[in-house]
């Protein structure tokens, strides 16, 4: 929980700006914060929060904070991960699967502060 300048607790804040890794070569840079639990409608997921964050070699706006939804690759990269690292998101390739769409692969890289 947060305190705030003004004698206020902050205990809910905005959702932060969604990253999307649409096409292979994207890549996000932030300086990770916590992550949150999230309950959606197929069930709970891990949400990566971060600020001071890049995507494509563009910079967010100044206090802007950035999320990146969990799958498979990028938990086991976010394990590694402390409040504080800069963390470095690359999406990679595509991984067949048996259904519609294939799994995104992901490269994570961490940078201790």
């Amino acid at each position: 929980m947060a305190k705030g300048d003004d004698g206020w607790d902050v205990v809910s804040e905005d959702f932060p700006t969604r990253v999307q890794f649409e096409d292979i070569g994207d890549e996000f840079i932030g300086r990770f914060q916590k992550v949150e639990k999230v309950d959606g409608s197929t069930g709970s997921f891990d949400l990566y929060v971060f600020s001071d964050g890049s995507v494509n070699g563009t910079d967010g706006e100044e206090g802007e904070r950035f999320s990146v939804a969990s799958n498979a690759r990028i938990k086991t990269g976010m394990k590694k991960a402390r409040p504080g690292n800069q963390v470095r998101i690359r999406y990679v390739a595509d991984i067949p699967t048996n259904q519609d769409n294939p799994m995104k692969d992901y490269e994570i890289a961490i940078r201790r502060s």
